[in-house]
């Protein structure tokens, strides 16, 4: 009786260890959002998928009829790139990929995940600072210089 109790429990335990190791993968990789999003933001730093990106989004552009995009592609291309390689693009991807995960995971399916206020407030935010810092420029005579 002990030996067929030990060789089931043994069979037990060779298929329990798997399934928790691939249980314990998932939820830490899968299941938790503020993961899943930083593994999202990685190949951002890849030229290649900028490139790519900045390609596909200006291709969109030009089919959306945007003349800008049509006049200026290799420009806009090559402006959308360097967008796509800051931090703050990275940050407000980061946190659209965050918020449709854990949508999605919530069972909403993703349809309240992508908000673009916080990307557009971001985005005044830096327009305000760039036109502060353009008018604090523009009012320098000289440099003062500390005595």
């Amino acid at each position: 009786m002990r030996r067929v109790a030990s060789t089931v429990l043994l069979v037990v335990a060779g298929v329990m260890l798997p399934v928790a190791v691939i249980a314990n993968w998932a939820g830490s990789n899968l299941y938790d959002s503020d993961s899943f999003s930083a593994r999202a933001v990685e190949p951002l730093n890849s030229e290649a998928v900028r490139t790519e990106l900045a390609r596909r989004l200006t291709e969109q552009l030009v089919q959306a009829g945007n003349q800008q995009a049509t006049s200026f592609r290799p420009a806009f291309e090559l402006a959308l790139e360097g967008v796509i390689d800051t931090d703050t693009f990275k940050s407000i991807f980061r946190n659209a990929v965050r918020q449709t995960h854990k949508a999605i995971l919530e069972g909403d399916g993703g349809r309240r995940g992508l908000d673009a206020r916080q990307a557009l407030e971001t985005c005044q935010h830096l327009e305000m600072e760039r036109v502060d810092l353009g008018r604090r420029i523009s009012g320098c005579t000289q440099i003062d210089r500390p005595k």
